[in-house]
């Protein structure tokens, strides 16, 4: 099984919240951290904006990402919500068999 690191963000804490419970019960993550008030800087239909967001790190595996991207179509509040899967260049072991005894598949 392939570890991920899926990064996301939302708009508020809460929302942050919502979702990490949803990956986390629903078995498709084994861990989310999240780091409140990072500033985004990104252009939207055509405007430059700065937001303030929540930062969310997903601990998670290949081969549940689509399920995550369901996931996010059903409950990410964002119309186009950030989805970028990272490959850990090391992992220790033994985090390696905890998160993939965390995980559904």
């Amino acid at each position: 099984m392939k570890a991920r690191l899926l990064l996301t963000t939302t708009s508020s804490e809460k929302d942050a919240q919502a979702l990490a419970h949803a990956l986390v019960e629903r078995q498709l993550a084994a861990c989310v951290s999240f780091i409140p008030t990072v500033h985004s800087v990104y252009r939207w239909e055509g405007e430059i904006q700065s937001t303030a967001e929540t930062l969310l790190l997903i601990k998670t595996t290949e081969a549940l990402l689509s399920d995550i991207q369901i996931l996010f179509e059903q409950l990410h509040p964002y119309e186009v919500p950030e989805f970028l899967a990272l490959d850990p260049a090391e992992m220790s072991a033994g985090y390696l068999s905890w998160l993939e005894s965390q995980c559904a598949k």
